[in-house]
């Protein structure tokens, strides 16, 4: 099957030739012509398989290119500021009827490429790309909204006096 990207098949891309499957693969031949169909196999190689490569590499670098411009059509870039209230995305799978986002959660610094330190009500803090990240507006009107403990990718370990309670 020929690539997309390439206009190639990676046999092609492989060997410089389409590979015939043993369905379809019959055998009339004589050793002479043995010989003269590994000649030109031989020359095939040498000539014309480091042209193929090159081809393939020039075509797959325009498709990559030409579908990281389409990608970059539809980004969008949001730019948090440190006080923000965002709402963060839950990357955990639910049930249909739960909340898609949790929050409020405050921006407390801006790293770089897109990664925001946000804080819960609580101190716990996150990093988190802007990508799972959206603008928390509230209204007076609004039912209040109770924070959650936010849900960190970092392990937490607790360092507290463990055995307090346990008399021997």
């Amino acid at each position: 099957m020929v690539s997309k990207s390439t206009g190639f098949t990676p046999s092609e891309m492989l060997y410089g030739t389409n590979i015939t499957l043993p369905a379809a693969w019959t055998w009339h031949s004589t050793n002479e012509e043995d010989i003269l169909h590994a000649v030109k196999r031989i020359k095939l190689i040498k000539d014309k398989l480091p042209q193929l490569r090159k081809l393939g590499v020039r075509r797959g670098v325009a498709a990559k290119n030409s579908e990281q411009t389409r990608y970059n059509k539809k980004v969008k870039e949001f730019l948090f500021q440190v006080g923000h209230k965002v709402l963060k995305l839950v990357e955990s799978e639910k049930g249909k009827l739960e909340d898609l986002w949790e929050g409020p959660y405050t921006i407390l610094k801006c790293l770089t490429k897109g990664t925001y330190l946000i804080c819960d009500d609580y101190g716990n803090r996150d990093l988190v790309n802007g990508d799972k990240l959206k603008l928390y507006f509230s209204s007076t009107s609004m039912v209040p909204s109770v924070s959650n403990r936010m849900r960190s990718k970092f392990k937490t370990f607790n360092q507290g006096k463990r055995y307090e309670d346990i008399h021997a």
